[in-house]
């Protein structure tokens, strides 16, 4: 419950209304799709069981000494201070969102904002720590109406 305004408050807070230090100046809304990924590091750690050691990137194969190289990756964007992530691709370096994972992100209240997209390998072994990071790329966001569609090669 709030109480009412003086006259005096009321005026002061019209003030900074108007100059826009208590309300964000919102720029627009950002659409994020995230489609697929190509040719990322193998990053899973699995058990070999002929070797008898913890493998890196590999998943045996039975009747085969050496598996497919693998990870488990998934995407977290984030500008200014709004996050959101896919969900985990597992045992692929080819990941594919199936129609894509569909982010967005609103307000955004400053011109040319970045993106930063992180592609992050999640491994049930290093569960405890943070998620092991793959890749990140850091756009500038134009202030157009007109969708953006392009590969974005990671740092």
């Amino acid at each position: 419950i709030q109480a009412e305004a003086t006259v005096s408050e009321a005026g002061q807070w019209s003030a900074a209304w108007s100059a826009g230090w208590i309300h964000p100046r919102v720029v627009g809304r950002l659409d994020v799709s995230i489609l697929e990924a190509r040719g990322l590091t193998a990053f899973a750690f699995s058990y070999d069981p002929v070797e008898r050691k913890v493998s890196r990137g590999v998943m045996p194969t039975p009747g085969r000494p050496f598996g497919a190289a693998v990870s488990n990756p998934w995407v977290e964007a984030s500008i200014e201070t709004h996050s959101a992530r896919t969900l985990v691709e597992t045992n692929t370096v080819t990941p594919v969102w199936p129609g894509g994972h569909n982010m967005s992100m609103f307000p955004i209240e400053t011109p040319g904002s970045l993106l930063l997209l992180r592609v992050l390998h999640d491994d049930e072994l290093l569960r405890s720590g943070p998620p092991l990071e793959m890749g990140r790329a850091l756009l500038s966001m134009p202030l157009t109406q007109r969708p953006l569609e392009r590969w974005v090669d990671l740092v």
